[in-house]
């Protein structure tokens, strides 16, 4: 119950996000090669039919996995047919994260999203110039399109928080501020400001992003 269970929400991405790929691999070659040996160890010869239907349940996740796949390419289907005015009502709604320019680009250039969320893995073993690229090209279908540009966002709060160093430049957390005295403080956070200014201003510029994420939740709360 639990292979169909997963089976059935591989797409889902609210807690089985890390089952896709290589894990729905994993779950395919399990449950077919249960069933594959109890066939081949002869349980099937001689059972009654509750038993035949137990061994025949060992198929159901890889026929769940492909209606969930079959349901997702549907569902997909369905959004990039969307009417063009209920498209661009929606769609300003929505910022997302991508792994493949070939699927958000169509949501681009049809106002399905009105943004894109940048993270680890859009520049993981990339030139920084490719990720540029694909940017400007989003850009230029929202142009083509008549549509305003689409907000591309980061989180690069600094310190721990900053996921796009490489190649953006690895800036100070804010944090690193709160155990300072007050006169101290207050000093280096003017400075603070301006190193963050000045360097994401140039870095977001240079590479086309625009947004950033909760840049003030790296500071430490304090006691009332």
């Amino acid at each position: 119950m639990v292979f169909l269970f997963v089976g059935v929400n591989i797409n889902e991405p609210y807690y089985l996000i890390s089952l896709r790929g290589l894990g729905a691999a994993a779950l395919l070659i399990a449950s077919n090669g249960v069933f594959v040996l109890l066939i081949k160890r002869g349980y099937w010869n001689g059972r009654g039919a509750a038993e035949r239907l137990l061994i025949l349940l060992w198929c159901l996740p890889s026929l769940s996995m492909l209606y969930a796949k079959i349901s997702f390419e549907v569902g997909k289907r369905n959004v990039l047919r969307t009417d063009v005015a209920r498209a661009h009502t929606l769609g300003r709604h929505f910022v997302v994260g991508y792994s493949s320019f070939d699927e958000v680009m169509p949501l681009a250039e049809k106002g399905l999203i009105s943004g894109v969320y940048i993270s680890r893995h859009n520049i993981t073993g990339r030139p920084a110039d490719a990720l540029k690229s694909e940017i400007a090209m989003l850009q230029d279908a929202r142009r083509i399109a008549g549509l305003p540009p689409l907000i591309v966002a980061a989180d690069q709060e600094g310190g721990i928080v900053s996921h796009l160093s490489p190649p953006l430049s690895a800036l100070p957390s804010l944090s690193t501020l709160a155990d300072l005295p007050p006169n101290i403080r207050a000093k280096r956070a003017e400075e603070f400001g301006r190193v963050h200014g000045q360097g994401v201003s140039g870095d977001w510029r240079e590479s086309r992003f625009c947004a950033g994420l909760g840049p003030a939740a790296g500071g430490k709360p304090q006691p009332v």
